[in-house]
């Protein structure tokens, strides 16, 4: 339920920090799966189905990692070697 209340009050803007990260733990934990293990043996196709979860949660953890400063410099070629 708490998560449901974060969900509609990030909705409308009104969400404090601790239901944006509530939220985003729901997102990438919960619904994306990504700690958990995609391989079904029962199925192929549910494999394939949970691994593309798991992707959508694994790309969100990545781009929230990103060091934003240097990857405007690498995109505008201003990037140095140090």
């Amino acid at each position: 339920m708490p998560v449901i209340y974060a969900l509609q009050r990030m909705e409308k803007g009104e969400a404090s920090a601790q239901d944006q990260t509530a939220v985003l733990k729901w997102i990438t934990r919960d619904l994306c799966g990504i700690g958990d293990l995609s391989y079904r043996p029962e199925s192929a196709r549910e494999t394939d189905f949970a691994e593309g979860k798991r992707f959508c949660g694994l790309q969100i953890e990545r781009y929230i990692g990103i060091n934003l400063k240097l990857y405007l410099e690498e995109e505008n070629g201003q990037r140095t070697e140090s």
